[in-house]
């Protein structure tokens, strides 16, 4: 955990400053992921992206005989900080219209998200499974043909390197 401290050098010292967190339990997270207490969801596949939940704003009072406000940071997270109830009421809508969404048009009738079998997404596009990883089809054996192409295509520029210099050192050693 960390607590980052705010210096104000003149001007006014709010009272109070506003933070809303990104955060989540840990750093391999990757579905418990929360802006400002909302998310999209706790399972892969079942968001439509909006954020869901209520909007949590802390308020933390600040120190104004030292000009510091002391804003704590929990890891893994990180902190929006405003500085003014200006600057948060501008970042937050006034009603729902404002921020208006649609939802999806499209359902799967499986609980409205796809389903892909975990193992099938691990080796799809050519990226897993055992061997050297080669990418660039979903055909079978379309990535090694493209990989062999790619050497070739490689090697013919390389080649024609090393035939230009060898002939340059023919010539200097012919002057010589």
């Amino acid at each position: 955990d960390f607590n980052g401290v705010i210096s104000f050098n003149g001007g006014t010292v709010p009272d109070h400053v506003a933070v809303r967190y990104l955060e989540s339990p840990s750093v391999s997270e990757k579905f418990n992921i929360k802006w400002a207490g909302q998310s999209m969801g706790s399972a892969i596949f079942t968001s439509d992206g909006r954020l869901t939940g209520d909007v949590e704003t802390v308020f933390i009072p600040c120190d104004q005989a030292s000009n510091t406000c002391t804003v704590p940071v929990k890891a893994p997270s990180v902190a929006l900080v405003f500085l003014s109830d200006d600057a948060i009421a501008q970042s937050s809508p006034a009603d729902a219209a404002s921020s208006l969404t649609f939802a999806t048009s499209i359902y799967t009738g499986k609980g409205q998200h796809p389903i892909i079998d975990p193992a099938v997404l691990k080796t799809m596009n050519g990226d897993g499974g055992p061997g050297p990883r080669h990418t660039g089809s979903t055909s079978k054996g379309q990535s090694q043909q493209q990989l062999g192409a790619a050497a070739r295509n490689a090697a013919i520029p390389a080649l024609m390197s090393l035939f230009a210099l060898a002939m340059g050192v023919v010539l200097v050693a012919g002057r010589g």
